[in-house]
Protein backbone atom coordinates (compact mmCIF):
# COMPACT_ATOMS: atom_id res chain seq x y z
CA UNK A 1 0.00 0.00 0.00
CA UNK A 2 1.19 3.48 -0.76
CA UNK A 3 0.95 5.98 2.03
CA UNK A 4 0.19 9.63 1.58
CA UNK A 5 2.71 11.98 3.21
CA UNK A 6 1.15 14.53 5.49
CA UNK A 7 2.44 16.80 8.23
CA UNK A 8 0.80 16.13 11.57
CA UNK A 9 -0.09 18.97 13.86
CA UNK A 10 0.29 16.82 16.95
CA UNK A 11 1.65 13.41 17.92
CA UNK A 12 -0.86 10.68 18.68
CA UNK A 13 0.55 9.47 21.99
CA UNK A 14 3.34 7.49 20.39
CA UNK A 15 7.07 7.70 20.02
CA UNK A 16 8.24 9.12 16.69
CA UNK A 17 11.51 8.15 15.04
CA UNK A 18 12.63 10.48 12.27
CA UNK A 19 15.20 9.66 9.64
CA UNK A 20 17.14 12.61 8.26
CA UNK A 21 17.88 12.25 4.55
CA UNK A 22 21.29 13.63 3.58
CA UNK A 23 21.62 16.49 1.12
CA UNK A 24 22.42 15.36 -2.44
CA UNK A 25 25.66 17.35 -2.31
CA UNK A 26 26.81 15.22 0.64
CA UNK A 27 26.21 11.93 -1.20
CA UNK A 28 29.10 10.07 -2.75
CA UNK A 29 28.59 8.63 -6.21
CA UNK A 30 30.01 5.17 -6.72
CA UNK A 31 29.88 4.89 -10.49
CA UNK A 32 32.75 2.38 -10.35
CA UNK A 33 30.27 -0.13 -8.86
CA UNK A 34 27.78 0.46 -11.69
CA UNK A 35 27.37 -2.44 -14.11
CA UNK A 36 24.09 -1.41 -15.83
CA UNK A 37 23.46 1.96 -17.48
CA UNK A 38 20.77 3.51 -19.66
CA UNK A 39 22.58 1.95 -22.66
CA UNK A 40 21.59 -1.51 -21.37
CA UNK A 41 17.85 -0.84 -21.62
CA UNK A 42 16.06 -3.50 -23.64
CA UNK A 43 13.68 -1.84 -26.06
CA UNK A 44 10.76 -3.71 -27.59
CA UNK A 45 11.70 -4.71 -31.15
CA UNK A 46 8.13 -4.06 -32.34
CA UNK A 47 8.56 -0.29 -31.86
CA UNK A 48 9.37 1.96 -34.80
CA UNK A 49 12.83 3.48 -35.14
CA UNK A 50 11.36 6.86 -34.17
CA UNK A 51 9.85 5.40 -30.97
CA UNK A 52 13.12 3.63 -30.13
CA UNK A 53 14.95 6.94 -30.63
CA UNK A 54 12.53 8.74 -28.33
CA UNK A 55 13.06 6.13 -25.62
CA UNK A 56 16.84 6.39 -25.90
CA UNK A 57 16.60 10.20 -25.82
CA UNK A 58 14.54 10.20 -22.63
CA UNK A 59 16.64 7.48 -21.00
CA UNK A 60 19.85 9.40 -21.77
CA UNK A 61 18.32 12.57 -20.30
CA UNK A 62 17.53 10.70 -17.08
CA UNK A 63 20.58 8.40 -17.10
CA UNK A 64 21.13 8.91 -13.37
CA UNK A 65 17.88 6.97 -12.78
CA UNK A 66 18.81 4.00 -15.00
CA UNK A 67 21.49 2.44 -12.83
CA UNK A 68 21.88 -0.66 -10.72
CA UNK A 69 23.65 1.33 -7.98
CA UNK A 70 21.16 2.32 -5.26
CA UNK A 71 20.85 5.96 -4.39
CA UNK A 72 19.21 8.28 -1.90
CA UNK A 73 16.68 11.05 -2.19
CA UNK A 74 16.19 14.23 -0.26
CA UNK A 75 12.57 14.65 -1.36
CA UNK A 76 10.98 13.61 1.91
CA UNK A 77 11.27 12.68 5.53
CA UNK A 78 10.19 9.41 7.04
CA UNK A 79 8.72 9.19 10.51
CA UNK A 80 7.56 6.03 12.21
CA UNK A 81 5.12 6.22 15.10
CA UNK A 82 5.40 3.53 17.77
CA UNK A 83 2.91 2.46 20.42
CA UNK A 84 5.53 2.10 23.17
CA UNK A 85 8.75 3.79 24.28
CA UNK A 86 10.33 0.46 25.19
CA UNK A 87 13.05 -0.47 22.64
CA UNK A 88 12.73 -3.71 20.70
CA UNK A 89 15.73 -6.01 20.97
CA UNK A 90 16.04 -9.30 19.10
CA UNK A 91 19.03 -11.60 19.30
CA UNK A 92 20.90 -12.22 16.03
CA UNK A 93 20.09 -15.42 14.16
CA UNK A 94 22.93 -17.92 13.75
CA UNK A 95 24.88 -17.38 10.53
CA UNK A 96 26.73 -20.15 8.72
CA UNK A 97 30.49 -19.69 9.04
CA UNK A 98 30.84 -20.05 5.26
CA UNK A 99 28.53 -17.06 4.73
CA UNK A 100 30.21 -14.77 7.27
CA UNK A 101 32.73 -13.22 4.86
CA UNK A 102 30.12 -12.79 2.12
CA UNK A 103 27.77 -10.99 4.52
CA UNK A 104 30.59 -8.72 5.76
CA UNK A 105 31.53 -7.90 2.15
CA UNK A 106 27.91 -7.04 1.30
CA UNK A 107 27.57 -4.88 4.43
CA UNK A 108 30.81 -3.03 3.55
CA UNK A 109 29.47 -2.34 0.05
CA UNK A 110 26.18 -1.03 1.46
CA UNK A 111 28.11 1.20 3.89
CA UNK A 112 30.17 2.63 0.99
CA UNK A 113 27.00 3.30 -1.02
CA UNK A 114 25.34 5.02 1.91
CA UNK A 115 22.44 2.56 1.86
CA UNK A 116 23.12 1.71 5.50
CA UNK A 117 24.98 3.61 8.20
CA UNK A 118 26.46 2.76 11.59
CA UNK A 119 23.92 3.07 14.36
CA UNK A 120 23.94 3.07 18.16
CA UNK A 121 20.19 2.68 18.57
CA UNK A 122 18.78 0.55 21.36
CA UNK A 123 16.45 -1.03 18.78
CA UNK A 124 17.97 -4.22 17.36
CA UNK A 125 16.57 -6.46 14.62
CA UNK A 126 18.45 -9.48 13.25
CA UNK A 127 19.55 -9.92 9.65
CA UNK A 128 18.37 -12.83 7.53
CA UNK A 129 20.26 -14.06 4.47
CA UNK A 130 18.04 -15.31 1.65
CA UNK A 131 19.09 -16.99 -1.59
CA UNK A 132 18.04 -15.12 -4.77
CA UNK A 133 16.93 -17.03 -7.89
CA UNK A 134 20.28 -16.21 -9.56
CA UNK A 135 22.15 -17.92 -6.70
CA UNK A 136 23.44 -14.77 -5.01
CA UNK A 137 22.42 -13.77 -1.50
CA UNK A 138 20.07 -11.04 -0.33
CA UNK A 139 20.50 -9.54 3.12
CA UNK A 140 17.19 -8.70 4.77
CA UNK A 141 16.23 -7.46 8.22
CA UNK A 142 13.57 -9.19 10.31
CA UNK A 143 11.45 -6.27 11.50
CA UNK A 144 8.48 -8.38 12.64
CA UNK A 145 8.80 -7.36 16.31
CA UNK A 146 9.18 -3.69 15.39
CA UNK A 147 6.21 -3.93 13.01
CA UNK A 148 4.04 -5.17 15.90
CA UNK A 149 4.49 -1.87 17.77
CA UNK A 150 4.35 0.39 14.70
CA UNK A 151 1.23 2.51 14.27
CA UNK A 152 -0.32 1.43 10.97
CA UNK A 153 -1.19 4.47 8.89
CA UNK A 154 -2.49 3.28 5.47
CA UNK A 155 -3.36 5.53 2.59
CA UNK A 156 -4.89 3.69 -0.37
CA UNK A 157 -3.71 4.56 -3.86
CA UNK A 158 -6.22 6.90 -5.51
CA UNK A 159 -8.13 5.34 -8.42
CA UNK A 160 -7.45 8.47 -10.48
CA UNK A 161 -3.80 7.45 -10.81
CA UNK A 162 -4.75 4.58 -13.13
CA UNK A 163 -6.98 6.79 -15.27
CA UNK A 164 -4.03 9.17 -15.72
CA UNK A 165 -1.91 6.30 -17.05
CA UNK A 166 -4.31 5.30 -19.83
CA UNK A 167 -2.91 7.91 -22.25
CA UNK A 168 0.74 7.07 -21.55
CA UNK A 169 2.70 5.21 -24.21
CA UNK A 170 5.86 4.10 -22.45
CA UNK A 171 6.18 2.11 -19.25
CA UNK A 172 9.34 0.94 -17.53
CA UNK A 173 9.80 -1.98 -15.18
CA UNK A 174 12.67 -3.20 -13.08
CA UNK A 175 13.15 -6.96 -13.18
Amino acid sequence: MLKKYSNREQEIGAMVIESEIPDKNEMKLFTSLQTDTYKDIKINLELTEKQKGEIMEVSEEFKDVFTDVPGLTNLGKCSISLTTDEPIYSKPYPLLHAMQSEVEKELDTMLKLGVIEPCTSSYVSPIVVLRKPDGSNRICVDFRKLNKITVFDPEPMPKQIFSKLKRDQYFATSL
